[in-house]
């Protein structure tokens, strides 16, 4: 296996286990993320090849 299909493999079972978290924990998870963000850590979160992209959609930089 090469390492694209093995990077694929693994973002697909971040989003299986980001998915089976209840709503709640999820939104926790999100403001953990942020929070870790803030503090120029954010990639150290279990789901940040999950969230990050989310949390670029629509940016457009400063």
């Amino acid at each position: 296996m090469d390492c694209e299909a093995r990077s694929l493999s693994s973002q697909a079972q971040l989003q299986r286990e980001w998915d089976a978290m209840p709503i709640a924990q999820q939104l926790e998870s999100f403001e953990r993320f942020e929070q870790l963000c803030q503090q120029g850590i954010g990639d150290t979160h279990r789901f940040y090849r999950l969230l990050m992209p989310r949390a670029l959609r629509g940016y457009v930089g400063d």
